[in-house]
């Protein structure tokens, strides 16, 4: 009896710490990490991309919905780009002000990831 109280202890005990270490590394083969940052007194909103992972990203796209568009050369590794909605473009046309994102693809010589975006 004692040996089973003892057991299911060490099993339940094993179990709660397994379950509660966070995982290990980034989320995604890209290592990055997207979101929607609220307004701004410049004015909309703003993505935000996180580079978490060892390596500097390079010749980086970065679209909205699909069709917006917005280009960056380099992302260095653990920093952040924050890009306002008015610079994504498609051709000429400026994403509006008050344009909400929903999906966000990161595309660079190092990989591509895509993101669902609240």
């Amino acid at each position: 009896m004692r040996y089973g109280v003892v057991g299911g202890w060490a099993l339940i005990s094993l179990v709660t710490i397994f379950a509660s270490c966070p995982s290990a590394g980034p989320g995604n083969s890209l290592g990055a990490d997207a979101s929607v940052l609220g307004e701004s007194f410049v004015g909309g909103a703003q993505v935000m991309v996180r580079n978490d992972s060892g390596n500097t990203w390079t010749d980086i796209v970065l679209t909205v919905d699909g069709e917006w568009r917005y280009k960056q050369p380099t992302l260095r590794s653990k920093d952040r780009a924050v890009v306002p909605v008015t610079q994504f473009r498609r051709g000429d046309e400026a994403l509006p002000p008050d344009h909400r994102p929903r999906r966000l693809d990161v595309e660079c010589d190092q990989g591509s990831s895509s993101f669902e975006l609240r």
